[in-house]
């Protein structure tokens, strides 16, 4: 069976692809505790956590400047570790950070 195949950035991967660079990146990165990555939560599983609408959350950060107006986190925000952004296919997807549901629970 062939590997699925999902859009990152401007270039398409496979999951082999994504399984390596992530291995790379525990590797190059000090930061993580006993080989562990940080903690990213959908959108959906924050609105569960926080008790805010899935669609409040996405307002808010629109209201505040953390995602533009296409749900897309800006840079500087992806950098500080608040969120991440996959696209798969034509689907774009956040994961958020437990620093970013702080900072959304702050709001």
């Amino acid at each position: 069976m062939g590997n699925k195949v999902v859009r990152m950035g401007y270039g398409f991967v496979s999951d082999v692809e994504i399984v390596e660079n992530h291995k790379l990146s525990l590797q190059q990165n000090k930061n993580y505790k006993n080989d562990h990555p940080p903690i990213f939560y959908n959108v959906k599983s924050v609105s569960l956590k926080t008790g805010i609408g899935r669609n409040k959350i996405y307002s808010l950060l629109r209201e505040f400047n953390y995602i533009d107006d296409n749900n897309f986190p800006f840079q500087e925000y992806i950098d500080e570790g608040y969120f991440k952004y996959y696209q798969i296919l034509s689907k774009g997807i956040i994961s958020i950070s437990p620093k970013g549901i702080s900072l959304i629970t702050s709001l």
